[in-house]
C-alpha cells in the first residue's frame, strides 16, 4: 500500500483530488505510469492531483477508468462533502 499526504481538502477540486490520490496509492500507481496509461502531461497531471487546478472532464474520465473508479461517484462525494 503506497503512501498520500492527507490535509483537510476544502474544495471540491481539492477533494477530488484528494480521492484521486488515495485510489492511486492504494493501488500502487505513480504519477508517471497514470501519465502515461491516460496521455495527461505529467506536469499537467501534478497540477491536477495538487488540487491546484480543476481536471478537465475527458481527463477526470481517464484518470477514473485507468484507477476503476466511477467519476459520477468521485464528483457526488466530492459535492456532498462541502
Amino acid at each position: 500500500m503506497g503512501t498520500y499526504c492527507a490535509y483537510m481538502a476544502t474544495t471540491t477540486t481539492e477533494r477530488i483530488a484528494l480521492t484521486i490520490r488515495k485510489r492511486m496509492a492504494d493501488q500502487g500507481v505513480t504519477q508517471l505510469t497514470l501519465s502515461q496509461t491516460t496521455g495527461i502531461a505529467r506536469m499537467t497531471l501534478a497540477r491536477r492531483l495538487s488540487g491546484f487546478s480543476a481536471f478537465k472532464t475527458d481527463e477526470l474520465a481517464s484518470v477514473c477508468n485507468q484507477l476503476d473508479l466511477a467519476a459520477a461517484e468521485v464528483l457526488r462525494d466530492a459535492e456532498a462533502a462541502a
